[in-house]
C-alpha cells in the first residue's frame, strides 16, 4: 500500500516544508498523531554525514527526549513493536511499547523512527503502520534531501562566481566561500595551498577552522613530496581516506597529521590552464568525505582560481596606479622647480611609500 493514500499529509508536509530538516521534523509530529502514540523519535542518515535526530510529543532537553535520542542510536533492523523493560523516566499511563522502525530499502537503511506509546485497546498497535510505510517514508525523505542538496549546491556555486565580478580583498573572499562550502560539506578546517613556481615553494593557510586547532596555521614550505604536487602533476583532486596510506607523500602526511587530521581533499586551482594551487578541505577522522564532496569541491575550486587571479591583478593595477601618481607629483615638483630641500624631501617620501607597496601581490 502506497504511503500517500494511507498518510497524504506526511508527504505535502515534506514537499511543503522550508528545509529538509523542518519537513523531517513536522512528519514525526504527525506520524505521532496519527499513529495515536505518545512520543515519538526520528533519524536520517545523509550519506556518511552525521545523523539528523528528530523527537515529536516531548520538549527538547527533557528526560524523555534524551531517552528517545539514545534508543535511536541503537541498531535496528525492519519493523518490530514491543514491551519496554525500563519505562522512561516520568512515565505514567499503561505500559509502554515501543515500534522501531527502519527507514529506505532494508539492505541499506537510511535511518529509523520509533513510536512511543501504552500498552493495550486504543494505544500503540503495529497494524496502523503498513508494513511498506518505513520503506516508502525513507525513499521520499532521501528524494527531498538530494534535491535540497543539488539546490543548494547550485547557489553556493552562483555565491563563488559572483566573486570574480567584485574587487574584494582575498581575506573577504576566502571566507565567503569558506562559509558557503560549510553549508555543503562537513570539515574541520577549509584551505589553500599556494604555488610559487619561481621559487618551487607553496603556501598553505587555513581560512576557517570548524574546531579547536592548536595555532593559526600559514607557512610556506618547499612544493617536494607534498599533495599539493602531486595535485599540479596529475591536475586532479586528490582524496586522502587515512593519512596511514602508504602513497600519501611523505611531507603531506606531516602537514596533515602535524594538526591532527586524518582525512582530507585537495581540489586543484586552475586558472587560464595553469595549477596555482588547491582548495582543501580537512578532517580529524579517518574516511570522513565522499566522492561527491571531492566533485562539490571540484565545483567551488573553479570559480574561485578565477576570483584570486582576479584580485589578485586588481591589486597589482591599484599598485601601478599608485607608482604612477607618485611619479607624476614628482614630476610636477620637478617642473616647478622648488628648492632642491624640499625636492629631495618629497622624493624621498614618494621612494619610501613606493618601497613598502611594491611586496609581491598576495595571492
Amino acid at each position: 500500500m502506497k504511503i500517500g493514500r494511507l498518510f497524504p499529509d506526511l508527504l505535502t508536509t515534506l514537499g511543503r516544508a522550508s528545509s529538509p530538516e523542518t519537513g523531517f521534523a513536522r512528519a514525526l509530529k504527525q506520524l505521532v498523531t496519527l499513529s495515536r502514540a505518545t512520543a515519538g523519535g526520528l533519524s536520517f542518515v545523509p550519506g556518511r554525514g552525521e545523523p539528523l535526530l528528530f523527537t515529536a510529543g516531548t520538549r527538547r532537553g527533557s528526560s524523555l527526549d534524551a531517552w528517545l535520542r539514545a534508543r535511536l542510536g541503537e541498531a535496528g533492523r525492519g519493523m518490530r513493536l514491543g514491551p519496554v523493560d525500563a519505562p522512561p523516566p516520568g512515565w505514567r499511563g499503561r505500559p509502554p511499547v515501543l515500534l522501531r522502525a527502519s527507514l529506505g530499502k532494508h539492505a541499506a537503511p537510511l535511518g529509523q523512527f520509533l513510536l512511543l506509546g501504552g500498552r493495550g485497546p486504543g494505544g500503540l498497535r503495529a497494524d496502523r503502520i503498513p508494513s511498506e510505510f518505513p520503506r516508502e517514508l525513507g525513499l521520499a525523505m532521501e528524494q527531498i534531501w538530494r534535491l535540497h542538496q543539488r539546490t543548494l549546491r547550485l547557489e553556493v556555486i552562483n555565491e563563488v562566481t559572483a566573486l570574480m565580478a567584485t574587487s574584494l580583498p582575498l581575506e573577504r573572499i576566502y571566507q565567503t566561500v569558506a562559509d558557503a562550502v560549510g553549508r555543503l560539506i562537513r570539515f574541520d578546517a577549509l584551505g589553500l595551498t599556494l604555488l610559487d613556481r619561481e621559487r618551487r615553494e607553496i603556501r598553505v593557510l587555513d581560512v576557517a577552522a570548524r574546531t579547536t586547532l592548536s595555532e593559526v596555521y600559514d607557512l610556506r614550505t618547499p612544493i617536494g613530496d607534498t599533495l599539493t604536487e602531486w595535485v599540479a602533476e596529475h591536475r586532479a583532486p586528490r582524496r586522502v581516506d587515512d593519512i596511514s596510506d602508504p602513497t600519501v607523500p611523505a611531507v603531506g602526511r606531516e602537514l596533515l597529521s602535524r594538526r591532527g587530521f586524518r582525512s582530507a581533499i585537495l581540489a586543484p586551482l586552475i586558472s587560464e590552464g595553469e595549477v596555482i594551487g588547491t582548495l582543501n578541505a580537512k578532517r580529524q577522522e579517518p574516511r570522513a568525505f565522499t566522492d561527491g564532496d571531492v566533485e562539490i569541491l571540484m565545483d567551488v575550486a573553479h570559480p574561485l582560481a578565477s576570483a584570486i587571479e582576479h584580485s589578485r591583478l586588481h591589486a597589482e593595477i591599484v599598485q601601478r596606479a599608485e607608482e604612477l601618481a607618485a611619479l607624476n607629483r614628482t614630476g610636477q615638483l620637478i617642473t616647478a622647480r622648488l628648492d632642491l630641500g624640499s625636492l629631495l624631501e618629497t622624493i624621498s617620501r614618494s621612494v619610501t611609500s613606493l618601497r613598502l607597496r611594491d611586496r609581491p601581490p598576495q595571492r
